[in-house]
């Protein structure tokens, strides 16, 4: 298409722009040829660029709003502070395009190759990208609020501090992908790979991670606080001084974790593979350690994990001492009434409870006894 018949098409698509689509007609540029065409500032709202080439064409400022460009050739592309708002993008190949600080709230790029993509800084809320190719891309800053990246390739992307709050990244390839300072607060990660991922300081409050795959990711500072990490596994991660606080860790894969210094008070950590992790510095009161794996763990200072007993038993920072599904404090322990134990599981609680002082005192140092266990009231009724 030579520029005179261009220049035509843009005007009369400019006059049915502005006669409120009464006189002109709308851009009709299907399948046409429009390799490094200079198309800076140029109004095509909702006009027609299916299939379109586009190649290394110039679309600086321009205002593509609502456009169809499914399966356009927009390889390398200049789409700087474009107005993408809503257009269709299905398909399309934005292989190396430059889209930083454009507009695509709301945009169709389902299946679209965005590799190699400058997206710094662009708007992408709730843009659907579900399948889209964005390895490499640079989406530093991006604004990904709500939007849906299902099963997308976003290895090796750049999304240093991304709003991705609230979007879904289900089964999406993150792998080593810098995440630093990332918000995914709420944000779907349901069986997603995110093996080498630098997530240091990124926030995953509430999120969903449950079967993730973060072998050897770095969390170090990250916020998990009430985060689903069920059966997620996080062989060999760096989790140092990571915000654990509430989370569930049920069954997930921490062998040879570093989680020096991680807040881990109330969180659920049953059934956890805790092989050779250092949790030196760690704060797990609270947590829960049942049938976990710790086995050459390092463990903080005064912090005990004893089996083999009635009940599983831990004791955390010397202060808190879980037996079975009750978790009080060394304190408390050894003030309970004989009938606030019998609440707790009848008569077998009665028997055991000396067994559970005398393992308090061995491993705390010795304190007082309730009267009480004395009295030949309590001898004759765990003894019948």
């Amino acid at each position: 298409m030579n520029s005179a018949e261009l220049s035509k098409i843009l005007e009369e698509h400019k006059l049915w722009i502005t006669s409120m689509r009464e006189n002109g007609s709308r851009a009709d540029l299907l399948g046409a040829n429009l390799l490094g065409a200079n198309l800076r500032g140029a109004d095509l709202r909702d006009a027609n660029l299916r299939g379109a080439n586009l190649l290394d064409a110039n679309l600086l400022d321009a205002n593509l709003r609502g456009a169809k460009l499914l399966g356009a050739d927009l390889r390398g592309a200049d789409l700087r502070d474009a107005n993408l708002r809503g257009a269709n993008l299905l398909d399309a190949n934005l292989l190396d395009a430059n889209l930083r600080g454009a507009d695509l709230l709301g945009a169709n790029l389902l299946d679209a190759n965005l590799l190699g993509a400058d997206l710094l800084g662009a708007d992408l809320l709730d843009a659907d990208l579900r399948g889209a190719d964005l390895r490499d891309a640079n989406l530093r800053g991006a604004d990904l609020l709500g939007a849906d990246l299902l099963d997308a390739n976003l290895r090796g992307a750049d999304l240093r501090d991304a709003d991705l709050l609230d979007a879904n990244l289900r089964g999406a390839d993150l792998r080593d992908a810098n995440l630093l300072g990332a918000d995914l607060l709420g944000a779907d990660l349901l069986d997603a790979d995110l093996r080498g991922a630098d997530l240091r300081d990124a926030n995953l409050r509430g999120a969903d991670l449950l079967g993730a795959d973060l072998l050897d990711a770095n969390l170090r500072g990250a916020d998990l606080r009430d985060a689903d990490l069920l059966d997620a596994n996080l062989r060999g991660a760096d989790l140092r001084d990571a915000n654990l606080l509430g989370a569930d860790l049920l069954g997930a894969d921490l062998l040879d974790a570093d989680l020096r210094g991680a807040d881990l008070r109330d969180a659920n950590l049953r059934g956890a593979d805790l092989r050779d992790a250092n949790l030196l510095g760690a704060d797990l009161l609270g947590a829960d350690l049942l049938g976990a794996d710790l086995r050459g763990a390092d463990l903080p200072d005064q912090t005990f994990v004893i089996m083999g007993e009635k009940y599983f038993i831990s004791i955390t920072n010397g202060e808190y001492v879980r037996a079975g599904c009750q978790n009080h404090t060394v304190e408390e322990w050894r003030k309970y009434s004989k009938q606030e134990i019998a609440e707790m599981d009848g008569r077998t609680a009665l028997r055991f409870y000396p067994r559970l002082l005398d393992i308090i005192d061995f491993y705390v140092g010795k304190g007082e006894r309730p009267d009480w266990l004395t009295s030949k009231e309590y001898a004759d009724e765990v003894t019948e």
